[in-house]
């Protein structure tokens, strides 16, 4: 669930700087990106971050509340995934996987509205 939300949120701030499907993207303009600070391409709280930026800098900024829920449900889903736990056998918590579903369920209910 981690990976949907990371491509999603890829797809969102691509599309918003406005790279249509069919190109190929490149992860260099997220690092060349003045608001990148991470080292990590895969940080899902930072990816939510960069699009709430960039969205600013082109004068489309998402609703406050919208905002920050987006980083509520980001911030949830990094807490309990890094995708370094693929080379991990871990069992996960029931409540953590609840938590993690419920917010990638609503980053894939919105997700229209991240790149619209």
């Amino acid at each position: 669930m981690g990976y949907v939300a990371e491509i999603l949120l890829k797809v969102a701030f691509f599309r918003v700087t406005g790279c249509l499907a069919s190109q190929a993207v490149d992860l260099k303009v997220i690092k060349a990106h003045a608001s990148w600070t991470k080292t990590n391409f895969h940080d899902v709280s930072g990816l939510a971050d960069l699009l709430i930026e960039e969205r600013r800098l082109q004068n489309r900024a998402f609703d406050p509340v919208f905002a920050g829920q987006l980083k509520a449900y980001t911030l949830a889903v990094a807490s309990h995934w890094r995708e370094t736990l693929r080379y991990r056998q871990t069992l996960a918590e029931e409540a953590e996987l609840v938590e993690v579903f419920q917010s990638v369920d609503w980053l894939l209910a919105n997700a229209n509205l991240l790149w619209s």
